[in-house]
């Protein structure tokens, strides 16, 4: 049943994911990273409660990268804007 749910956690990721390319939007959401991550560890720690442990490991392999991105994005987020140009007269 956790297979059923991750998969469906995923599609609603996508649909918002959709939502902000047809709005223009050219970057990945946070909100489809966070659901497509929750969705990939029901689906990890399905595999690994039926005993399909290299789909749990290569599951585990999607959801790291998915949560470094989110973790980054929001860092990014939180940071003070460093970068504005300094005018010389």
């Amino acid at each position: 049943m956790l297979d059923v749910v991750g998969l469906a956690i995923i599609i609603a990721g996508w649909i918002v994911q959709i939502s902000y390319a047809e709005k223009g939007e050219d970057r990945i959401s946070r909100e489809f990273l966070f659901l497509y991550a929750i969705g990939v560890a029901l689906l990890s720690i399905d595999g690994f409660m039926k005993g399909l442990t290299v789909l749990g490991i290569l599951n585990l392999a999607c959801f790291a990268p998915s949560m470094m991105l989110l973790f980054v994005i929001a860092q990014r987020k939180q940071a003070p804007a460093n970068n504005a140009k300094v005018m010389k007269h």
